[in-house]
């Protein structure tokens, strides 16, 4: 299974700087009392030109509960995914994952009046992982990740409960944003994985 080892070794934190300097700087965006109003996506403020916000969103959290969520995801994703691709592709993905799940929001799910966090891009880089596992022939982790990705979003786009987890974060769960998360994910397995690797078994066979 990659990762090749349980544990990560200190080059390969020491590698993820650029990760946990964003963690830090999320962390400490909870200690401002007006981070969330200034910075979270919000539909008017957008539709009025505030483009950014699609990117801000990310950084703030409804609460410190959902702040760890999406930390201890970062750093599960983070071991989990080690040595599968190059570091050019994953900040790629996560810059695509990041934007994109919230401007899917915008343009597709007019409902959605605002939203922070980090879970919609955390999706779609997790189920890109899968794909790159499963195209890895690591089976059993990819098949695993691949069908709990899709069987979650499935669940909640059919009005699984999320009332818990609201509860837990006070804030609604932004189930539409993990399903654009999840959809980037798709877009970017298909271009950088699923078309690559039809080339190669392609051009094996000529």
């Amino acid at each position: 299974m990659k990762p090749n080892a349980m544990m990560l070794s200190a080059a390969q934190w020491r590698a993820g700087w650029p990760l946990w300097l964003w963690l830090l700087i999320t962390a400490a965006l909870l200690l401002w009392p007006d981070a969330v109003s200034e910075l979270r996506y919000q539909r008017p403020d957008v539709n009025a030109g505030a483009w950014w916000r699609l990117f801000t969103a990310n950084l703030v959290h409804s609460n410190g509960w959902h702040w760890l969520l999406n930390a201890a995801s970062v750093v599960f994703q983070y071991w989990l995914f080690q040595g599968l691709g190059s570091r050019a592709k994953w900040w790629l993905v996560a810059a695509f994952c990041t934007v994109c799940n919230v401007l899917g929001m915008h343009l597709f799910s007019p409902g959605v009046a605002w939203y922070v966090g980090m879970s919609g891009a955390l999706y779609g880089i997790a189920v890109f992982g899968g794909l790159l596992l499963l195209a890895n022939r690591e089976w059993l982790v990819g098949g695993v990740l691949s069908a709990y990705l899709l069987g979650r979003i499935l669940y909640e786009q059919l009005g699984g409960h999320t009332e818990e987890l609201a509860e837990l974060i006070a804030a609604p769960v932004a189930v539409d944003a993990h399903l654009w998360g999840l959809s980037c994910g798709y877009l970017l397995g298909a271009l950088l994985i699923g078309i690559p690797l039809l080339r190669r078994r392609s051009g094996a066979t000529q």
